[in-house]
């Protein structure tokens, strides 16, 4: 999946969320936003890491 596209259903998935009540607020959605960045990151690192061994 491409970086935009994933970025264009995360956003859509917050903007639900927050429509539908399942997250509260903007704060929330916030930190929701936050959490799914720790976890790119994490995976870029660990894809970054595994490139370099190999």
């Amino acid at each position: 999946m491409e970086n935009q596209k994933a970025l264009e259903l995360i956003k859509a998935l917050i903007d639900e969320s927050i429509k539908k009540g399942v997250l509260l607020n903007i704060d929330t959605a916030v930190q929701v936003a936050e959490a799914f960045n720790t976890i790119v990151k994490a995976i870029q690192n660990n894809a970054s890491t595994e490139a370099q061994i190999d």
